[in-house]
């Protein structure tokens, strides 16, 4: 992942490790993991904040790292598998069946989705407010800004993959050569 200005590089290598490396000034550079045993490895900048989600062998990490102080702000740890968007936007976790933004200064919670029973396995965050998560009951959820759901699709397969973009949200599966395509419709 690269940071919005270009001067940051974050990092990670075949034996676990995870590097956040500082194109201008190398001398700055912070490891994370040096090397460890996670093999799955998610990350992205919000501003001066660094975003990151590892997993492998049964146990999954989330951390947030102030990369102006070169220090770490917070985390937590799972079980389950994160799935971690973090970008200009925000900071957005998903863990199980709850979806949360994150404000990277207070580590406060903002409940985005909540899926009842199933593991959110995917999701994408919509420029109006909408959120639409994909969950390991081959559901497609749409919820609104206030975290209600607005409608709910079965599939015969996983939706693998989800995209929001203004009214228009994009649901596709990896074996299946079709994508298919929703729009928002509002009865005011």
């Amino acid at each position: 992942a690269l940071n919005a200005s270009g001067t940051l590089l974050a990092a990670s290598f075949s034996d676990g490790g995870l590097y956040i490396f500082d194109l201008e000034n190398p001398e700055n550079d912070m490891i994370l993991y040096e090397q460890s045993d996670y093999t799955k490895f998610f990350g992205g900048f919000c501003g001066t904040y660094f975003a990151y989600a590892v997993g492998g062998n049964g146990s999954s990490e989330f951390g947030i790292i102030d990369t102006e102080a070169a220090a770490y702000i917070g985390g937590l740890e799972s079980q389950d598998a994160f799935v971690l968007q973090a970008d200009e936007t925000g900071i957005y976790l998903a863990n199980g069946n709850l979806l949360v933004r994150f404000a990277p200064e207070t580590l406060e919670e903002q409940e985005l989705a909540y899926t009842d029973n199933a593991n959110i396995t995917g999701f994408s965050i919509g420029t109006n407010g909408y959120v639409l998560v994909s969950a390991d009951d081959n559901t497609a959820v749409f919820y609104d800004g206030g975290a209600h759901r607005v409608s709910l699709e079965t599939g015969e397969k996983p939706f693998e993959f989800v995209c929001l973009s203004g009214l228009y949200a994009l649901t596709a599966n990896r074996s299946d050569p079709s994508v298919r395509k929703w729009k928002l419709e509002t009865h005011e």
